[in-house]
């Protein structure tokens, strides 16, 4: 994993110049389906070292979309809470959504394994994405920072 969040770590300044926020964040959202996907149809058929190429596209769902979200929450604050908005979201991320995951990833685990629980995680990214990209169509034009 570490080998691809070093280069989306150094790029990420690059890549939010030639696109934008939403559209990193969408990616990122995308990719981690389709990485969950890969675990559960991958991994009892070819085995953990299956892991390995998939986990490059870490690089893409967390460095990239962590360097969006910070930048996005940096961009829609008034400019006296920027660092604020930004820990804000780090908390969310790194707390609130890493707690209640662990919470609800065991109980998908007990109740459906582990091929199960890559593949519901698949499908709940995959609807997040889809709630996220509704939300975005609804409040177009509502004031937020130019390319979120």
């Amino acid at each position: 994993m570490t080998l691809a969040e070093v280069p989306a770590f150094a790029l990420q300044g690059r890549l939010l110049q030639r696109v934008s926020v939403a559209w990193v964040i969408d990616a990122a959202l995308i990719a981690h389906a389709l990485r969950m996907a890969l675990y559960a149809t991958l991994l009892p058929v070819v085995g953990p070292w299956a892991i390995l190429p998939i986990d490059l596209l870490h690089g893409i769902t967390f460095a990239a979309a962590w360097g969006a979200c910070t930048v996005h929450a940096g961009a829609i604050a008034p400019p006296a809470l920027a660092a604020s908005f930004q820990g804000i979201m780090q908390a969310c991320w790194l707390g609130v959504g890493t707690g209640l995951g662990g919470l609800a990833g065991g109980a998908m685990m007990q109740a459906s394994g582990g091929r199960g629980l890559f593949a519901e995680g698949a499908g709940v990214m995959l609807g997040g994405w889809a709630v996220a990209a509704a939300a975005r169509r609804l409040t177009s034009g509502s004031g937020r920072a130019k390319g979120c």
